[in-house]
Order: C-alpha cells, then structure tokens, then sequence
C-alpha cells in the first residue's frame, strides 16, 4: 500500500513538473500507460516518464502502440484523418 502512496504522489509531481511530456493513467492492474503522442514528442519522453513512475525498480515495457510511418502521419495536415502521431505504452513496475 505504502508503495501504491509513494507511486501515486511520484505520479503526480511527474505529471506537473511535465505535464507536456505524456499522459499517464494507472491501470486496474497495477500497470501504468503512458501517452506520448504528437509530433514534438518520442519514445525516449514515455521511458523517461516510466522511469519516474517505477523509480529504481525500474520498469518493464507490457506493450507499444504507434502510428508512426502510415501515409499521413506525421503531415501536421488536419483535414486528413490520421495524420496526428500517436505514441502509447503500457509498462510495469518491477
């Protein structure tokens, strides 16, 4: 429980100190996803927000979910459906 506390308030200063970094959402399952869609942003942006949220445990990656290389991704054009890069990963604290 007392890991769960500690998570939750590591959670919120991350999201704070970076709220433009990604969006983080706990899971009913204990895992933690991490979005970080958008052009200006990485997959090095989602590592460093799991990071933060496992601490030294460190964490391991459940899943990864982009779009990155369909026909109008990343095109910024906002008339065509899809052209928004978008990043998602679930992780697990160890």
């Amino acid at each position: 429980m007392l890991n769960r506390t500690i998570a939750a308030v590591i959670v919120a200063v991350a999201m704070s100190a970076c709220a433009s970094s990604g969006k983080i959402k706990e899971l009913e399952d204990g895992d933690w996803q991490i979005d970080c869609s958008g052009g200006f942003y990485n997959w090095s942006g989602c590592h460093s927000l799991a990071k933060r949220i496992c601490g030294k445990g460190g964490f391991e990656i459940v899943s990864q979910i982009t779009n990155e290389g369909g026909s109008n991704v990343g095109s910024n054009d906002w008339s065509v459906a899809g052209s928004i890069i978008t990043r998602s990963m679930v992780v697990s604290c160890r």
